[in-house]
């Protein structure tokens, strides 16, 4: 690979790491001394469709425990309770 295009991968790769919203991924990919850009985005992309599917199961369960008749704010209340423990 040229020199170029090392530098320009150095580039996206940093870009990536710093522009990401989640500082605790950000902090973590940048204490990688061997971070390539391919394995930025990996682990961005990852990090996405872990929080996406947490997101989707969450709902589901919302939705599950609507149909057992206990309310939504019954149903966050647990979960507020569960994330203060967890």
């Amino acid at each position: 690979m040229c020199e170029y295009e090392t530098l320009k991968e150095e580039m996206l790769r940093d870009r990536i790491v710093v522009g990401i919203c989640d500082k605790a991924l950000s902090d973590k990919i940048q204490m990688d001394e061997s971070l390539s850009l391919e394995k930025a985005k990996t682990q961005v992309q990852q990090k996405e469709a872990v929080k996406k599917q947490r997101h989707e199961l969450q709902e589901s369960s919302l939705v599950a425990t609507i149909k057992q008749g206990q309310s939504k704010k019954q149903y966050q209340h647990v979960q507020q309770t569960r994330h203060q423990k967890g």
